[in-house]
């Protein structure tokens, strides 16, 4: 495989945009944005536990696939590019439920935020908030390159 410009941009730009989005969110933040707000929260845990399932659903279909491009990526060792997004995507998508979940309690517990603030402070609350924007940001990104991969496989054995 050619490692182009275009490769490091597909392979690095959910980290780099994932980074950005963590610098940003911890410098623009503020308390009464829905990043502080539980009901955020509760969708984001919904929505990444639905895509984490979508993923292992996926995995199934790569490995027992009978696709012939699929065979084709194997034999051309292009078959690891596909296990690798995948692989980033559903870890990310399940460091995402955790990171979710850890802040709803947080946010929904009977003064959790005021207790965390006063135990940790205001940085490390900013900065877990950021770092889950981060992480969205990255899953959403190295998941669309994933599915895009798989899709353009999957239409690949329809065109005859």
């Amino acid at each position: 495989m050619d490692k182009s410009i275009g490769y490091w941009i597909e392979r690095f730009s959910g980290l780099f945009l994932g980074l950005m989005t963590i610098f940003i969110s911890y410098k623009y933040f503020y308390s009464g944005s829905a990043l502080a707000t539980g009901k955020y929260y509760d969708i984001i845990i919904k929505a990444s536990s639905s895509l984490f399932g979508f993923l292992l659903a996926i995995l199934a279909l790569i490995i027992n696939g009978t696709n012939s491009k699929i065979q084709e990526m194997k034999e051309n060792n292009s078959f690891p590019r596909l296990v690798h997004y995948h692989r980033v995507a559903v870890l990310l998508s399940f460091s995402l439920v955790i990171c979710s979940i850890v802040i709803y309690s947080i946010l929904e517990s009977t003064d959790g935020t005021k207790y965390f603030i006063e135990r940790y402070g205001n940085f490390a609350f900013t900065l877990l908030i950021s770092i889950h924007a981060g992480i969205s940001t990255w899953t959403a990104i190295d998941t669309l390159i994933f599915v895009g991969i798989f899709y353009k496989i999957i239409l690949s054995g329809f065109k005859k």
